[in-house]
């Protein structure tokens, strides 16, 4: 069966909440004979996920941070785009700790499925995942690698939005440079490596990070961090 992600897409864009766009996703993969959809933000933080699978193992996986450990999130740290796995496949040569990860997560019937990476700015990824029980290597014959990659730039964007992740709107408003310098500072870098990675001078930087701390009323920058945090604004 061809996966027809423009119907999908055309799901999402009109989704006005978040339960919305999880419904979209869970038919999505029903029609295309999956018992699970996930998706799945990766950041230095940790993760945070959106999915239908059993709730028990949502909670396991983010209480034991298996984002660690998880060979699906291996696979899509290292592979381009649209890509089929099996757990079935993934326990030789592998240690007790994942191999463990995978008899769990194989008993909540996640056995094999699909993963479409993204980048999503900063260094970080997202992955979108329909997964099911059944042992089967390769879903990925009927399926549009760039379609696919689109529909989960969407989805991306959608959760991101339409998740609970809507700006305050007392929120005081950054322009796109101080908001891309508070981030990166958010992320550990100080102003020189900011500077670089923008290729800006550094004593611009600087006054990017000055007005922000200004406009949030912050007396330190990692207060300012965490204000903009707080409020959505990175």
């Amino acid at each position: 069966m061809s996966w027809d992600f423009d119907s999908l897409i055309d799901r999402i864009v009109v989704s006005l909440e978040g339960r919305d766009i999880r419904a979209s996703l869970r038919r999505f993969a029903a029609e295309h004979g999956f018992a699970h959809f996930a998706y799945l933000s990766l950041k230095t933080s940790g993760a945070y996920a959106v999915s239908n699978y059993p709730q028990e193992w949502q909670r396991r996986y983010l209480r034991q941070r298996y984002e660690r450990i998880d060979p699906v999130i291996w696979m899509a740290h290292h592979e381009r785009g649209l890509f089929s796995w099996s757990l079935a496949n993934a326990t030789d040569g592998t240690s007790d700790e994942r191999r463990h990860f995978i008899e769990e997560a194989r008993t909540f019937g996640i056995c094999s499925g699909i993963s479409i990476p993204l980048p999503t700015g900063f260094g970080h990824r997202a992955i979108i995942t329909f997964a099911g029980a059944d042992d089967v290597e390769d879903h990925t014959n009927d399926i549009d690698p760039q379609e696919a990659f689109v529909a989960a730039c969407i989805i991306h964007a959608f959760i991101t939005v339409r998740g609970g992740r809507n700006h305050s709107p007392a929120a005081p408003k950054l322009s796109p440079q101080e908001t891309v310098c508070l981030k990166w500072l958010a992320e550990g870098k100080n102003m020189p490596e900011i500077a670089e990675l923008l290729g800006l001078k550094w004593a611009t930087v600087r006054s990017a990070l000055d007005e922000a701390k200004r406009k949030l009323n912050a007396v330190t920058l990692p207060q300012a961090t965490a204000l903009a945090t707080s409020l959505h604004l990175i």
